[in-house]
């Protein structure tokens, strides 16, 4: 009798903790990366008007596609330098006593480059060529 009481208590255990699938749908939105470069006369040098403002500043800018499908209000971007070097360091940042920071649009971003004293820069100054890395990260929701 105790057999048969373990058999069917057995039985009955296995039938209540049988497996079930897990039907948990993970959906992952992809990245982008766009690279592109800047070569030394693109740089675009520019100078405040401001008289009591004496400060100078280069500028590159960089057009979005329409298949980028960058939306600047919901979505996050992020934005690489590198110098011949091949080791990309991420901005806002200071490198080598310079100051870079950018901004976007949902069809542009432009990257600005001045001296982390803020101090103009000379004239005749010249940028060297830089690679860009830019991740276009969308939001899922």
């Amino acid at each position: 009798m105790r057999k048969l009481l373990f058999l069917m208590l057995g039985v009955v255990i296995l039938g209540f903790t049988s497996c079930q699938k897990d039907y948990h749908n993970y959906y992952t939105v992809s990245n982008k990366t766009i690279y592109t470069n800047v070569k030394s006369n693109e740089w675009v040098l520019y100078r405040d008007a401001d008289p009591n403002k004496d400060r100078t500043y280069f500028t590159a800018s960089f057009d979005f596609y329409e298949s980028d499908n960058f939306y600047n209000e919901y979505d996050g971007i992020l934005v690489y330098v590198s110098y011949a070097n091949g080791i990309y360091e991420q901005i806002p940042q200071v490198i080598g006593k310079l100051s870079y920071n950018y901004a976007t649009t949902n069809n542009n971003l432009t990257v600005f480059i001045q001296n982390a004293d803020n101090s103009p820069f000379p004239v005749g100054t010249t940028m060297s060529p830089a690679s860009f890395k830019i991740v276009l990260i969308p939001s899922q929701e």
